[in-house]
């Protein structure tokens, strides 16, 4: 339906830890058709202005479109990557809107910032025990295969 946003923060008190700096986000890359549920966040018109003052970024994805974001389709928007594209592209290969990334990401311990996402295909800590993630242990494919 319409209420697919990347980021929608409908809850009062998370709006006011979001207002107060209770509450952040921070070196995340953002992806989809509606940024925002459109909800002010303290001096912010909306979420996505808000999540972008803290250094996000969002990708530009046109209403009524279907993207692709792995390395091997889209050369525009390219975040993952592996046999089974759920791995997160290390930074030096990541684009939004066909250039190097705004966003940083977060530092991935070693010092120096990682990638963006949530599984590294060389440090892939959801197998074997994450249903539907690996081929090995789920009943059919995933979304975006």
């Amino acid at each position: 339906g319409s209420d697919n946003y990347c980021l929608r923060i409908d809850n009062s008190e998370t709006q006011d830890a979001a207002a107060s700096g209770d509450m952040s986000i921070t070196g995340s890359v953002f992806s989809c058709q509606t940024p925002a549920k459109g909800n002010a966040i303290g001096g912010f018109a909306d979420e996505q202005a808000w999540a972008e003052s803290l250094g996000n970024q969002f990708a530009t994805v046109a209403a009524g479109t279907v993207k692709n974001p792995t390395v091997q389709v889209d050369t525009d928007l390219a975040l993952l990557a592996g046999s089974q594209p759920v791995f997160s592209l290390d930074v030096g290969n990541t684009l939004v809107d066909g250039a190097v990334p705004t966003a940083a990401p977060v530092d991935d311990g070693n010092g120096t910032p990682g990638y963006f996402g949530g599984i590294q295909e060389a440090d892939d800590w959801t197998f074997p025990w994450a249903y539907g993630i690996n081929p090995s242990n789920r009943g059919e494919p995933l979304w975006f295969e």
